[in-house]
């Protein structure tokens, strides 16, 4: 979720929507921290993709549990398995 920018609040006051709100000469566009964070870049991955080629040269596995809600054989956790 975002907050509103600095051109909806100017508008907002300029209609009178806003009571006690000064901002005027004020540019905060893009200067608190969730907009700095959210346009910071990541580094793109390296070129080179490594491809398995052997069945289980790879395999990722997750556990999950336990669960509130029981099974109907009363289990209350949950694997899965990738390769």
């Amino acid at each position: 979720f975002g907050h509103v920018g600095d051109s909806a609040l100017k508008m907002l006051i300029s209609k009178g929507m806003v009571e006690g709100l000064d901002i005027s000469g004020k540019s905060v566009h893009g200067q608190c921290e969730d907009c700095i964070f959210g346009k910071q870049a990541r580094r793109p991955f390296d070129e080179v993709v490594e491809h398995e080629t052997e069945v289980l040269e790879r395999v990722h596995i997750d556990l999950w549990g336990p669960s509130q809600v029981q099974s109907k054989s009363g289990k209350q956790y949950m694997m899965t398995i990738s390769d």
